[in-house]
């Protein structure tokens, strides 16, 4: 079964107001409970949020998974870098280890770049993100307004060199802090 569908195409594509139900489910569905779904509904409305950056992975016109990326700022004293959050990620469990989660995770870099961030942030499985080149936040000086572990928090950059003075305090919106780390 697998082999089919690798050989179905998935488009990945610009999410669109028409789809916000269906990954409304869908996210529903993945986690098992509201908390994700609400924090993309949130984001949506957010000053953050960035449209351009909000993926949908399709197979025959059905959403099987998503990205979303929004801005946070680096800020240490007076001085302040823009950045890039990636939360959620999201891949129906039907079609979780196909490649699908790395597709929606390299089409939003692409995009990213054209738009020229320079760097994402992640909190997510440190045994998945690392393979997109994710790396612990702390190697560029960077911690969390949210307690999280070191392994958790990552950094990567889009355009090398975009971390290397940016050591300070990455602010991520409160709407983050009551999602547990694996959600992200």
């Amino acid at each position: 079964m697998g082999s089919q569908i690798y050989m179905m195409q998935v488009d990945i594509k610009r999410e669109k107001k028409r789809d916000y139900e269906e990954i409304e489910m869908l996210l529903k569905v993945i986690f098992n409970n509201d908390t994700v779904a609400d924090l993309v509904t949130q984001l949506r409305g957010a000053d953050s949020f960035i449209p351009r950056l909000a993926r949908v992975a399709k197979i025959n016109n059905q959403i099987i998974g998503l990205v979303v990326c929004s801005n946070a700022t680096i800020v240490k004293g007076r001085r302040s870098i823009d950045v890039l959050v990636l939360a959620p990620l999201a891949v129906l469990p039907a079609y979780q280890h196909l490649g699908i989660g790395g597709e929606l995770i390299r089409n939003v870099f692409q995009k990213a770049r054209e738009l020229e961030f320079q760097a994402v942030f992640v909190i997510g499985d440190e045994d998945y993100f690392p393979r997109f080149g994710f790396e612990p936040a702390s190697n560029f000086d960077v911690s969390c307004n949210f307690d999280i572990s070191n392994e958790n928090f990552m950094a990567l950059e889009l355009i090398p060199g975009a971390l290397s003075n940016a050591s300070g305090k990455l602010k991520l919106l409160p709407l983050f802090d009551h999602l547990p780390s694996f959600s992200l």
